[in-house]
């Protein structure tokens, strides 16, 4: 029988905890937390994930800030908005939504979020530092995060298991194979494959977990998985359907009900992989203000 990783219910446990912990911060340091997301120009699909991090902070009880910059907004401009950020106290994380206007540096900008403010884990030290063995980064991707959360839920044992993770982006891809690779005693073997893979289907066939961040919807269908794989899609795709009150459905990379019936484990798509990373970008903030405030950070 296939289990379905119930995303809601993982960000639901981690809310809780989260605001358990930020309660005692509070005590200690008489301070609250505050995310700063900056958005440049007005594109729909940044608006609304504004909305969403905007409630998403504040079901944890953590202040939000947006700063709105124009569309014609210089490089030498977003780089000094960011440097300011940098510099009030007050400001916990610092989030770049994108995509960018094209005449933008994104990796630029990014690299100059300090590290201990740097709510994505994209810095060059962060990202390094999750290839070192001498110590962990401040953060981590908060999607490679909301992965690896999705796989403890279903304890299983990934050691000596077989890994495929099909999509290489810097933000799932890449720190989720490092990620699975820390652990000396418990370490899988992992394979990172790209739509462009030749013989995809053998790769994935392999698979006792696939992990699918490739961003095209109905990739993996029913016949290239085999009997009792976990799947973890993170694909977040909108497929036109007439009729639709949105012009579309959201879906995955997965064909849900073809490899449903023979999976042993799936998030579903909305509600498996999405919500949970909401909860690991509270997770980084809150993070990063312990750290800020020399108090303990959870790993």
């Amino acid at each position: 029988m296939t289990t379905i990783i119930d995303g809601a219910q993982i960000a639901a446990d981690i809310r809780h905890r989260l605001q358990q912990r930020l309660k005692a911060l509070v005590c200690v340091t008489g301070k609250r937390p505050c995310l700063a997301t900056i958005t440049v120009g007005k594109r729909p699909s940044s608006v609304s994930y504004v909305r969403r991090q905007r409630a998403v902070c504040s079901s944890v009880d953590v202040d939000f800030e947006e700063v709105s910059l124009p569309e014609h907004t210089r490089q030498e401009e977003l780089v000094a908005e960011i440097s300011r950020l940098n510099g009030e106290a007050r400001i916990s994380g610092i989030l770049l939504q994108l995509p960018l206007p094209e005449h933008l540096d994104q990796r630029t900008a990014q690299s100059y979020i300090l590290p201990h403010k740097d709510v994505e884990g994209v810095h060059p030290m962060n990202i390094g530092a999750l290839v070192s063995d001498d110590r962990p980064p401040l953060t981590a991707p908060c999607t490679a995060l909301a992965v690896m959360e999705c796989l403890r839920w279903t304890k299983v044992e990934l050691s000596g298991k077989e890994i495929v993770i099909v999509g290489h982006s810097a933000i799932v891809g890449k720190p989720v194979l490092l990620m699975l690779l820390a652990s000396a005693t418990a370490a899988p073997t992992p394979t990172i494959c790209h739509i462009a893979t030749r013989h995809l289907e053998r790769h994935v066939k392999r698979a006792d977990v696939l992990i699918v961040a490739a961003g095209r919807p109905g990739l993996i269908t029913g016949s290239m998985v085999k009997d009792g794989v976990v799947v973890i899609d993170v694909g977040i795709n909108r497929v036109s359907e007439s009729g639709h009150p949105e012009g579309g459905k959201i879906v995955g990379d997965v064909r849900f009900d073809e490899v449903a019936v023979r999976a042993s484990h799936i998030t579903p798509v909305p509600g498996g992989v999405g919500v949970v990373t909401c909860m690991m970008l509270m997770r980084n903030t809150i993070n990063l203000f312990a750290l800020q405030h020399h108090q303990a950070v959870e790993r």
